[in-house]
C-alpha cells in the first residue's frame, strides 16, 4: 500500500504528468500515421487515376489479396450466391492498361490474377449450382 507522502510529492506528480503527456502525444501519433496508411491505400485503389500516379507493384499486390479475400469469403457461404466484388474488374482492366507495358513479370502477375479470378468465378458457381439441385432433389 503506498503512503500518502508518495502520493502527495511533487515528483510523483510531475512524473505523472510527463507521462500523460507521452501517452497523449503517442496516440495521436499512431492516429496520425493509421488515417494516413488508410488514405494511401484507399487513394490507390481509386477508379481513373492517371498512369503517373500508380504505384503498379503496390496496386497488383491490392489486386492479388481482394483476389483472395473474396476466393475465403465464398469459401465460407458457398451455399448463398457469392456477391462478388463489383469494382475488381474495373481495377484489374485499369492496372492491366497502365502497368503492362513497365513490367512483363507484371503483365505475368495481374494475367495469373485474371485468370484466378475467372476461374475461381467459375467453379463457385458450378458448385453452387450442384449444391443447389442437390438440396432440392431431397
Amino acid at each position: 500500500m503506498r503512503s500518502s507522502r508518495n502520493l502527495t510529492s511533487p515528483f510523483s506528480s510531475r512524473s505523472a504528468r510527463v507521462l500523460t503527456w507521452a501517452r497523449v502525444v503517442g496516440t495521436i501519433s499512431m492516429i496520425s500515421y493509421a488515417t494516413a496508411s488508410a488514405y494511401v491505400g484507399i487513394a490507390e485503389q481509386e477508379i481513373g487515376r492517371h498512369r503517373s500516379e500508380m504505384d503498379c507493384d503496390y496496386r497488383a499486390k491490392l489486386l492479388r489479396d481482394r483476389v483472395l479475400d473474396q476466393m475465403d469469403r465464398s469459401r465460407h457461404a458457398i451455399l448463398r450466391v457469392p456477391e462478388g466484388d463489383p469494382q475488381l474488374p474495373t481495377l484489374l482492366r485499369e492496372t492491366e492498361a497502365a502497368c503492362v507495358a513497365n513490367s512483363p513479370t507484371l503483365a505475368r502477375s495481374l494475367a495469373l490474377i485474371r485468370e484466378t479470378l475467372r476461374d475461381h468465378e467459375a467453379w463457385t458457381a458450378s458448385h453452387v449450382d450442384k449444391a443447389r439441385h442437390e438440396l432440392l432433389a431431397l
